[in-house]
């Protein structure tokens, strides 16, 4: 069996990013605007609330819980 100093190591190769902006790249103006208003125009239809659930829940009776 081979020991870890015994391994040569491969030097890390550099990854490089690509351009295109589907995998990460730089974003066009016209798609940030575009990417802005998807979300403004998702928000508008989306209900924002902050209640919980739970709020409308009983919760246990002070005895209860002490013991």
């Amino acid at each position: 069996m081979e020991t870890l100093s015994s391994i040569q190591q491969v030097p890390a190769q550099p990854v490089k990013k690509p351009d295109h902006p589907q995998f990460g790249g730089q974003k066009s103006e016209f798609e940030i605007n575009k990417q802005q208003e998807i979300q403004k125009s998702v928000s508008a239809r989306m209900e924002f609330t902050t209640k919980l659930e739970q709020d409308d829940m009983e919760g246990v009776d002070e005895n209860e819980w002490q013991e």
